[in-house]
């Protein structure tokens, strides 16, 4: 495999503004990049050889231009930008790119962006920024030292990101491959491309709910220490999840805080929580709704954990769903300051018959000690078609619309096979709370190929999102049971549809193919994706999608949120 590094080309900026030399340049750029290919040694300090030339951009807090230059002398050790105004929010941009010609246009090839940089007055900044390829995946510059499936990616109020958990080992077995949970936890850093070992997690865990804190420190909750991924089913029409929880372990009567700070992780005592939906709420405070219990039924309760006091507190809500859910997708909506924190649940039940999704959804509105449900009108309008899936994906497009699509179906619906199995899906909807409607994808509109276990990412304000990884068709030959895509698409909001991403003519594909990963999108507009597993294996590896495009932008890279 050609696999290439991200150029985490250390952008080291100097910006100066001198009251007593106002006529002296007012950025001074410091260059230093380091090529890292995996399969050569790359030579630090030296610019990168697929380009000609690099524009860079000041910009400030919202995005207008301050001041671009192109710089065509690679061999400098420095170069200067000057007329910038003084400010502490501003924006700093970098695209490599190639001179074009007569009838093309020049073309970025590394794009990198560093924000809330301060230029002040007779005071130098130094700003560090990682270089990745335009609209492509690059390999992190450092690896994660432990291999991590189904595990939580959150990030800090310091842009950093904090690796917990998840299963570290894949074992084949007669009846299943099964998955033993980790205790590591690991902080990547986004300017430098690197991780590091931080304080273990006290109880080991995988498939927990995470939420970052306030004050800088993450909660985590509930989750199984041993995984399954059965070969066959008992029930040839209703044969559930893919996953089972082979043992609970005291990950799923547990909650506990980890301060990175501190080097401390503190365990508490929860209800018992497997396979729950979560939804980080506001003030510290996070909703696990559904489950399953410890003989493996479903769970109409939900759980509200308070941790703005500094020590965790539940309050148990039994009876709250509408309908017994487990592995559902929540999403949480964007609320209005002052006013109830709202999610919707998806999914997490069988269908009520083969045309009747049942009660496929509902809507929760949280309050700071209770939590109302309510059935949205295109659930009990009985319309005979909804989303009664499990393990879905699906993301937040603008406020009060959401995209779902991918996952499971844990019985039979809409399909006459027999037997019938939790296969990928390729299905998905338009969901908008604001009319209480739900538009169902057409077959040109849905995912190019059938997902589960990946992950959906809104990109930009605009409501666009990228789709990345998954299992895509069982496999009983592996020892996952399934195949795992490399392939990247993307929803086009204003197109109403899912289409594959390209890039000079040719879909453009992760570095790996994984599933039961995690996407996180960070403060410079890049996505880092991490762990998740093959047909065969566990990943511990990491890469960046880089959503800015090849285009050569005149006013430097655009504000995406």
């Amino acid at each position: 495999m050609n696999c290439t590094r991200i150029m985490p080309a250390t952008l080291v900026v100097l910006l100066f503004a001198s009251a007593c030399q106002p006529e002296e340049p007012g950025l001074a750029i410091q260059l230093q990049f380091a090529s890292r290919p995996l399969n050569e040694g790359g030579e630090t300090g030296k610019p990168p050889a697929d380009i000609d030339a690099f524009r860079l951009c000041v910009q400030d807090g919202e995005g207008r231009l301050l001041r671009c230059k192109d710089f065509n002398d690679l061999t400098a050790g420095k170069v200067r930008l000057g007329g910038i105004a003084t400010g502490t929010e501003h924006i700093v941009t970098f695209q490599g790119y190639r001179n074009g010609s007569a009838d093309q246009a020049p073309e970025a090839i590394w794009c990198g962006r560093a924000t809330r940089v301060s230029v002040q007055s007779d005071q130098t900044t130094t700003v560090r920024m990682l270089l990745s390829l335009c609209g492509d995946f690059s390999e992190t510059p450092a690896r994660p030292a432990t291999a991590r499936v189904w595990h939580s990616a959150t990030l800090l109020p310091n842009g950093k990101v904090l690796l917990a958990g998840g299963f570290g080992s894949l074992q084949a077995g007669d009846d299943m491959a099964e998955l033993s949970a980790t205790s590591s936890v690991e902080i990547y850093d986004p300017v430098l491309g690197s991780f590091s070992a931080s304080v273990d997690l006290s109880q080991a865990r995988g498939l927990h709910a995470a939420m970052a804190l306030s004050d800088g420190r993450v909660l985590l909750a509930g989750g199984c220490t041993l995984l399954g991924l059965p070969r066959s089913f008992s029930d040839p029409d209703q044969p559930g999840s893919p996953l089972i929880c082979l043992d609970p372990g005291l990950a799923a009567t547990t909650a506990e805080i980890v301060d990175v700070q501190a080097g401390t992780s503190e365990l508490f005592d929860i209800p018992f929580s497997v396979f729950s939906a979560s939804v980080p709420l506001s003030a510290d405070r996070m909703l696990l709704a559904g489950g399953r219990d410890e003989q493996g039924q479903s769970l109409d309760q939900a759980l509200l954990i308070n941790a703005a006091d500094g020590s965790v507190s539940v309050r148990s809500l039994p009876h709250l769903l509408t309908a017994a859910r487990h592995s559902a997708l929540a999403l949480s909506l964007a609320a209005s300051i002052g006013q109830p924190d709202e999610a919707l649940v998806i999914g997490g039940m069988p269908a009520a018959g083969i045309d009747d999704p049942g009660d496929f959804a509902e809507k929760l509105v949280i309050g700071q000690d209770d939590v109302l449900s309510l059935t949205p009108k295109f659930v009990s309008a009985g319309i005979g078609l909804g989303l009664p899936v499990m393990h879905a994906a699906g993301c937040l497009l603008s406020p009060g619309r959401l995209l779902v699509a991918g996952g499971a179906n844990p019985a039979r619906y809409q399909s006459q096979d027999t037997p019938f199995l939790p296969a990928p899906l390729q299905s998905g909807a338009v969901i908008d709370l604001r009319a209480e409607q739900i538009k169902i994808l057409s077959q040109e509109q849905e995912l190019n190929l059938p997902r589960l276990f990946h992950t959906i990412t809104a990109v930009d304000r605009t409501g666009n999102a990228l789709v990345v990884g998954g299992f895509s068709r069982r496999d009983a030959a592996t020892t996952s049971q399934h195949q795992a895509s490399d392939l990247a698409e993307g929803w086009s909001e204003s197109d109403n549809s899912f289409s594959l991403v390209w890039l000079r003519g040719e879909p453009v594909h992760m570095k790996y193919a994984r599933a039961g990963h995690t996407t996180t999108r960070l403060g410079d507009g890049t996505l880092l994706i991490t762990g998740g597993m093959n047909e065969e294996s566990v990943f511990a590896s990491a890469e960046i999608f880089n959503p800015f495009s090849t285009a050569l932008e005149e006013q430097g890279l655009p504000v995406l949120w």
